[in-house]
Formats: structure tokens, C-alpha cells, sequence
């Protein structure tokens, strides 16, 4: 795992906590598989940049709030 993934993985979770969305909601509502989302929270992986812009649709945020 990378700085950036573990970056990333934080403030997703952290966002998603503030807003109550589950990691099977947030794939949901932004058209992700359920192991998309769980490998990018659990810091394994990096997003393709559409899959980001995508989540952080859903959380409400912009892509640099994600990426800090």
C-alpha cells in the first residue's frame, strides 16, 4: 500500500462516516462493484480517475478534497 492509497482510504472513510453511506451503498450509488469500493477503502488500490470522480459525486466532494 502506497502513502497516496492510505491518504485516500481516510479521507473516503471519513466522508462516509460523516454522511452514514455504507461502503455497499457508496458502489451503489456511484455504479462501482462492491470489491471496487472495498479495495480502494481498505487502501489496496487506486481508482481509475473516473471511478473517483464518481465516488466523490456521491460524497458530495471534489476529487482534490479526496486526494488532499
Amino acid at each position: 500500500m502506497n502513502r497516496e492509497c492510505k491518504k485516500l482510504s481516510r479521507r473516503m472513510l471519513s466522508l462516509m462516516a460523516d454522511k452514514d453511506i455504507s461502503q455497499a451503498e457508496l458502489a451503489r450509488r456511484s455504479k462501482q462493484t462492491p470489491m471496487q469500493v472495498s479495495r480502494v477503502v481498505t487502501a489496496q488500490q487506486m481508482p481509475s480517475a473516473l471511478s473517483l470522480h464518481q465516488m466523490a459525486l456521491v460524497l458530495g466532494c471534489e476529487i482534490s478534497d479526496l486526494l488532499g
